[in-house]
C-alpha cells in the first residue's frame, strides 16, 4: 500500500491529554527538588565557609570571625545569614571589621525564599580562636544553630549546628513554619 498514513486529530488529542497528565504529576516534584537543591547549596556554602574560617584561625593562631553581611564589607546585626556573610581576620577580637583587618571570604545573598536564621548565640556572628574554639568577643563559648527554611511548611528544613569544639554539623528534616 503506497498510501501515506498520517495521525488523526483524535490520536493527537489523546496523546496531548496523556502527556499533560504525566507532566502534572511530575512538575510539583520538580519544584520541590529545585527548592531542596537551593537549600542544600546554601547549607553547604555556610558549612564550607565556617569550616574555612576555623581552619584559618588555627593556621594563623589568632581569631577569625564570620558574620552576616549584606554588602561584603561590614557586619549587619539582622541575624539572617541568607543576607550573605563575610569572614575576616579579627585581630582585636571585637567581632567588627576594623580598618586594616583582612577579609578572607565573602558570600553573597542566598536568593529565592531561603531564610537562614541563627539562634541567640550565633545570630549575627561566629568567631573562632586560634585553637579553633568558637568564642564570643567577651570570651564565652559560642554554640548554636542556623535553621534554613524556604517558603514551604513541614519538615523540609535544614539545620547547621556549631558545637563547642568548633565542629560543624548539618541535619535535615527540620520543621519550618
Amino acid at each position: 500500500d503506497t498510501r501515506e498514513r498520517g495521525v488523526s486529530l483524535v490520536e493527537v488529542l489523546v496523546t496531548m491529554a496523556l502527556m499533560s497528565i504525566v507532566l502534572s504529576l511530575g512538575v510539583p516534584e520538580l519544584g520541590g527538588l529545585i527548592a531542596d537543591s537551593r537549600m542544600v547549596a546554601n547549607v553547604n556554602d555556610l558549612v564550607r565557609d565556617a569550616s574555612a574560617a576555623r581552619s584559618e584561625a588555627i593556621k594563623r593562631g589568632g581569631r577569625v570571625t564570620l558574620c552576616t553581611s549584606n554588602n561584603g564589607a561590614t557586619c549587619v546585626a539582622l541575624g539572617d545569614w541568607a543576607l550573605g556573610w563575610i569572614a575576616w581576620v579579627d585581630t582585636n577580637g571585637n567581632a567588627a571589621v576594623d580598618h586594616g583587618e583582612q577579609i578572607v571570604r565573602v558570600h553573597g545573598p542566598a536568593g529565592g525564599e531561603v531564610g537562614m536564621v541563627g539562634t541567640v548565640a550565633i545570630v549575627g556572628y561566629v568567631s573562632f580562636t586560634g585553637t579553633g574554639e568558637p568564642r564570643t568577643s567577651a570570651g564565652a563559648i559560642q554554640t548554636g544553630s542556623v535553621k534554613v527554611c524556604d517558603g514551604r511548611a513541614g519538615n523540609v528544613g535544614k539545620q547547621i549546628a556549631l558545637l563547642a569544639s568548633g565542629s560543624i554539623r548539618s541535619a535535615e528534616g527540620v520543621a519550618c513554619p
